[in-house]
C-alpha cells in the first residue's frame, strides 16, 4: 500500500527515494545562521558613536578569521580586533557601539522521522510511503505533522498510564480531560489523536477525529504506526 501525504519543512530532506526509513532516523538538516555580537566599542575603549572611524570592514563585506575588523589609533600605541570567526558584517551599531557578524559556521538542526516504510516517491513536500497496509480517515483539526508508534488508551487504561506504556509514542483516546493531556505529556507521550475535541493545556502536537463513528474502527484495527498530515487535515493508521 502507498500512503501519500505532505510535511511542511525548512531545509534538506535527508533521505532518499527507494530508502527504508525507521522512526527517529535523520529525516530534515536545517541550517541555522549564527550571529555573533561583538562589543566593539568597549573592546577599543571608545564611544559607541565613534565605532564606525575605526572599522576596517563595513556591512556586507566579507571578513576572514584572524582578519582586522576594527583599529583606533593613538600617538604612542594602536589598538585592534581580529575577526575570531568567518563571515559577513550583518549590521553596526552605533548606539551600544556593537558590530555583528554572520558567520559561515551556521548551527544546524536535525528534525527525526516520524513515520517508517519504504519512500517510494518524493517529490517536494509530497512524500509517497510504501507500508504493508492501512487506512486513512478525515481530521476536524491537526496542529502539526506528526506521529510514530501509537498506544490506543480506553477509559479504564487512562487512569492507569504508565511512563512505559506512552514514552515517545502517540496516544489514542475517544476523549480526554485537560488533566489526563497533561499527564500523558509528562509522561513522555509525543502527541495525542482523539475522537472528541482537545485543550490546549499542553504543547503536544493533537489531531481530532472529524467524524466520530470513526473511532470504533479505529479502536478495532488496532495499527500499530500514525501519520498526521495537517495540510490534508488526514490521519494515515498503518503496519
Amino acid at each position: 500500500m502507498i500512503i501519500t501525504f505532505t510535511i511542511n519543512y525548512d531545509g534538506d530532506l535527508l533521505p532518499q527515494e527507494g530508502q527504508h526509513i525507521e522512526l527517529n532516523d535523520p529525516l530534515i538538516k536545517r541550517r541555522i545562521p549564527k550571529e555573533i555580537k561583538i562589543p566593539l566599542s568597549t573592546i577599543l575603549n571608545v564611544q559607541p558613536s565613534a565605532i564606525f572611524k575605526t572599522l576596517k570592514k563595513f556591512v556586507g563585506e566579507h571578513i576572514q578569521k584572524g582578519e582586522i575588523l576594527a583599529e583606533t589609533k593613538g600617538i604612542l600605541s594602536k589598538k585592534q580586533y581580529t575577526s575570531e570567526w568567518r563571515g559577513v558584517v550583518k549590521e553596526v551599531n552605533h548606539h551600544d557601539g556593537t558590530v555583528v557578524i554572520e558567520s559561515e559556521e551556521n548551527d544546524e538542526t536535525m528534525t527525526r522521522s516520524f513515520f517508517k516504510g519504504e519512500l517510494y516517491e518524493i517529490e517536494g513536500n509530497t512524500i509517497k510511503l510504501k507500508v504493508k497496509n492501512g487506512k486513512e480517515y478525515p481530521l476536524q483539526k491537526a496542529t502539526a505533522d506528526f506521529g510514530g508508534a501509537i498506544f490506543i488508551a480506553t477509559d479504564n487504561t487512562l487512569a492507569t498510564i504508565t511512563e512505559e506504556q506512552v514514552k515517545d509514542k502517540i496516544l489514542v483516546a475517544h476523549h480526554m480531560i485537560p488533566f489526563e493531556e497533561v499527564k500523558v505529556e509528562t509522561l513522555g507521550a509525543q502527541g495525542i489523536v482523539s475522537a472528541c475535541p482537545l485543550s490546549e493545556d499542553t504543547q503536544l502536537p493533537k489531531a481530532h477525529l472529524k467524524q466520530l463513528p470513526d473511532w470504533g474502527k479505529v479502536f478495532s484495527e488496532s495499527f500499530p504506526y500514525c501519520i498526521v498530515s495537517s495540510n490534508s487535515n488526514t490521519i494515515y493508521f498503518y503496519a
